[in-house]
């Protein structure tokens, strides 16, 4: 066994490698409990079995013997796993119809069949075969806790199976005349889904022992052939303002089916599909590999390919070729991949994909394989009802954790154990066109304040949701306002907000502008809250003093225009007449601007505008790399290291967003001189950044700052600093648009500090811009070091 956790993060948690040869194939895979796996082969016939999953080690039982009788030449055998009692395992080998016993606790296989005196045996015997069937009219078992089912496909037959200690028993029912069963799927021990040539019908067996086969209706939009079903568990998360049964199924042209009531009850319930967009030409591998024969497939077992999970969600192996290209890891050659692990959950209105790395490449038997999977691999429920098993066909065994709370309690638990814990990490889950369902789309309100905090997706009832409708949140579409309550974001696609009714985008608009005046409003009305603000000012205290010290040693830079003597023009020097006339030709001098002597003293003060990102993305990315908050800290910062220095630097903040090019949150005049002041800024720059309307002005507000203080006199120096993120792309704004403006005038040194970052944006950005003009700073420690930077690149100039 190795951890796949020792050195990254990841959905996969461990992996074993089995070994087999060159030519075996795992056909299937089951965990039994207590974490024992066993895993059945083809060429040979072995099964293996891993008692601990944290010992190398593993019991090899060689099946060979079981089927002596049939050619080999001809017999390709195709295994089933399903659960029995808690040591023992069934194994149906589908194109003979053999059904062994596997006893791990004794180590023994049983053929069923082979003992006549026990009712079971009996029953297995007369339908046991002592021919092969290559083609897709055989016997299938499928796997249920409480009763396995055997069916003849292409026949009217079937066994439902009672586990237990052997003798056990069976039932056999016969359909009527004319009925062939191509799929069963068990709803409940007394309810069956059958699907044939005929339609679709729902077997129940009454508690009096009638038995009923009643048809269903097929809706045009919604078919009733499904792979799988599964009945979800009631939780508060799930399912709270809903207390019918709801169940899951699963079709190939669909992410997911919910149906509510049937088939528990036979009332009228209703039915949710999200259907499966088309990716034909988009997807990772455009044309199906020759290894995948495609007159196989009919043969594959749908509980090997998808699977349900007690909480809706559904886990589907997904070949290369139907997957879509979006799933593909960036820099990463879809060579390295077998598969992808496609999973929806159809309570958060979401679908991920998971690659599945290639390891050993079979080989051999392709028309075989493709009998088995469309992918490489097979998948399995473990027994916990939360992890997930994939066996490929050359015996890598990987276990996977794909529950997202499960995931993030997981990912909590590694960073303590590595030391890398972050309290603000998060995971972004990007949502494409087909989840977007604007029925949910209602007028815009507040949304109902939850005081537990429960993370709601793709509501649209409460505040601090994500990925929803009409309320407060992050990630969604048609809410007045950002409001981030902690969790993890989905973000519904862009194609959403351009299906807003207008009427809807103005009813947002004045809840937005009245809880927007009312909180500004609040800020200037309520008392200072002095114990936040030390919070504040003791992560920022090292670099307040070190900021004071560089702003101390500034010295006078101010060109001012003054006689230059020694010149070979300009106005005749009368001190140096007498030169003249012995030939000299530096006899003149002339107005010019000179730059002061080093150390001298500064006399007027330098002119410096602040100009902050406070666009919405700075607000709904603050949970990703904390960006505007770092923006409030360096404010505060320097609002604290230029209190009192006045006569050094005279300095105002003003911000920009997607209300406009300039938001003004102090004066040059009147700088804020207490700690209250100091800190209404910040809270001020967060509110406009949550609630101001998407856009952005980098330019505008650049532009409009340089010309301003352009025009001012009596200053020394002139600077214009922007703190943004490097969200800048998003607005079509190119890296050469930001580099004219920084340079449009002469007289103002403009800067661009990045305090957020997607990725190497950042990087990238400032590599693009100017040398000297542009830094990134992951971290508001890194401020002072570049306001230092900032002010000595005048003094090579």
């Amino acid at each position: 066994m190795h951890h796949s956790r020792a050195s990254m993060f990841s959905e996969q948690k461990f992996f074993w490698q089995l070994p087999t040869s060159d030519v075996n194939i795992c056909s299937d895979i089951l965990e039994i409990g207590n974490g024992k796996i066993c895993v059945s082969t083809v060429n040979p016939p072995t099964l293996y079995y891993i008692p601990d999953q944290r010992k190398s080690s593993c019991v090899e039982i060689d099946l060979s013997q079981q089927f002596t009788k049939f050619s080999r030449g001809e017999f390709h055998p195709r295994f089933t796993l399903a659960n029995w009692t808690p040591t023992t395992v069934l194994i149906h080998e589908e194109t003979t119809n053999t059904l062994l016993l596997a006893d791990f606790e004794k180590l023994k296989i049983n053929k069923l069949g082979s003992n006549e005196s026990t009712v079971l045996d009996s029953i297995v015997e007369k339908f046991s075969s002592s021919s092969i069937s290559n083609g897709t009219n055989h016997w299938r078992l499928i796997n249920h806790a409480e009763r396995p089912i055997l069916f003849n496909r292409g026949s009217n037959e079937l066994q439902i199976l009672f586990p237990g200690d052997l003798p056990a028993g069976a039932e056999i029912i016969s359909l009527p005349d004319g009925f062939s069963i191509t799929n069963i799927l068990s709803a409940s021990k007394d309810k069956f889904l059958i699907s044939t040539n005929k339609g679709t019908f729902l077997l129940t067996f009454e508690t009096d022992g009638r038995v009923f086969l009643r048809p269903l209706k097929e809706d045009s939009d919604i078919p009733l052939h499904f792979d799988s079903i599964n009945k979800m568990m009631q939780t508060d998360n799930n399912n709270s303002d809903n207390s019918n049964p709801t169940f899951i199924l699963t079709h190939e042209d669909f992410y997911a089916i919910k149906s509510e009531n049937f088939p528990e009850f036979l009332s009228t319930g209703e039915v949710y599909a999200w259907r499966r967009p088309s990716t034909k030409g988009k997807n990772v591998q455009q044309e199906i590999p020759y290894r995948s024969l495609k007159e196989k497939f009919p043969l594959i077992h749908p509980q090997k390919e998808v699977v349900i999970f007690d909480n809706g969600v559904i886990v589907r192996a997904l070949p290369k070729w139907k997957t879509p290209e979006r799933a593909l890891p960036k820099n990463i050659a879809p060579s390295s991949i077998s598969g992808f692990l496609e999973v929806v959950d159809p309570r958060r209105n979401n679908v991920q994909y998971i690659p599945v790395p290639a390891s050993r490449i079979s080989l051999y038997h392709s028309s075989w394989v493709a009998s088995i999977s469309k992918t490489p691999f097979t998948i399995s429920k473990g027994s916990d009802g939360k992890s997930l098993y994939t066996c490929e066909t050359n015996g890598a065994i990987r276990k996977w954790e794909i529950d997202e709370i499960e995931l993030m309690s997981s990912l909590q638990a590694w960073h303590k154990l590595f030391g890398t814990e972050d309290p603000n990490e998060r995971i972004e889950f990007e949502r494409d066109e087909s989840q977007i369902d604007m029925s949910k789309l209602t007028e815009p309100t507040l949304g109902k304040f939850d005081p537990k905090n429960t993370p709601h997706v793709g509501g649209n009832m409460w505040q601090g949701g994500t990925g929803g409708y009409n309320t407060a949140g992050l990630g969604g579409v048609g809410g007045p306002f950002r409001l981030d309550a902690g969790h993890d974001v989905h973000q519904i696609h862009e194609g959403a907000k351009a299906q807003v009714p207008e009427d809807y985008k103005r009813k947002a608009r004045e809840i937005n502008r009245r809880e927007y005046q009312k909180r500004l409003k609040d800020i200037d009305m309520n008392e200072h809250d002095a114990e936040t603000y030390e919070t504040f000012k003791d992560k920022i205290k090292k670099q307040v003093t070190h900021m004071k010290s560089i702003i101390d040693s500034l010295e006078a830079r101010e060109q001012e225009r003054q006689w230059v003597k020694h010149q070979t023009s300009g106005d005749l020097d009368d001190a140096k007449l007498i030169e003249g006339l012995t030939g000299e030709k530096g006899i003149y001098r002339r107005r010019m601007e000179q730059l002061p002597e080093p150390g001298a003293i500064q006399t007027k003060p330098k002119r410096l505008r602040l100009v902050f990102d406070v666009s919405g993305s700075m607000y709904r990315f603050n949970g990703h790399d904390q960006r505007l908050q770092k923006s409030m800290e360096a404010a505060l910062m320097v609002m604290e290291a230029l209190d009192g220095k006045q006569d050094k630097i005279k300095y105002d903040i003003v911000g920009h967003s997607g209300d406009g090019p300039e938001m003004i949150f102090t004066t040059p005049d009147k700088p804020p001189s207490n700690e209250k002041q100091k800190f209404d800024v910040a809270k001020k720059m967060f509110l406009q950044s949550q609630f101001c309307y998407s856009g952005d002005f980098t330019l505008e507000a650049l532009q409009m700052a340089i010309s301003k203080i352009s025009k001012e006199s009596d200053v020394d120096e002139r600077f214009v600093i922007v703190l943004s993120d490097a969200n800048l792309d998003r607005y079509g704004i190119k890296p050469h648009h930001l580099a004219k403006r920084l340079e449009a005038d002469p007289k103002v040194h403009a800067f661009v500090i990045l305090v957020g970052s997607l990725g190497a944006q950042a990087e990238k950005l400032v590599k693009s811009l100017p040398a000297g003009k542009a830094f990134y700073a992951s971290d508001t420690a890194q401020l002072p070091h570049i306001i230092q930077n900032i002010f000595a690149s005048t003094l090579i100039k």
